[in-house]
């Protein structure tokens, strides 16, 4: 990926996000993406090796060896 395909896949998957929460609430009253603010659940994080090869399969490699 280019940045700037990366960059508008980013920007359209929250789009998407945003709108699915709009029609859930509306059909079902809860939100599934919730508020949005940020990607930290309730369970613990996973490991950095875990998450490093979750980037590697989603073809981020740069990021992945951070």
């Amino acid at each position: 990926w280019s940045e700037p395909q990366a960059r508008k896949a980013l920007i359209d998957i929250f789009n998407f996000a945003e709108g699915f929460n709009a029609l859930v609430y509306s059909l079902a009253g809860f939100r599934p993406f919730g508020q949005l603010r940020g990607f930290k659940g309730r369970k613990q994080a996973l490991p950095k090796e875990t998450t490093r090869w979750v980037l590697r399969g989603m073809g981020i490699p740069a990021k992945a060896d951070e």
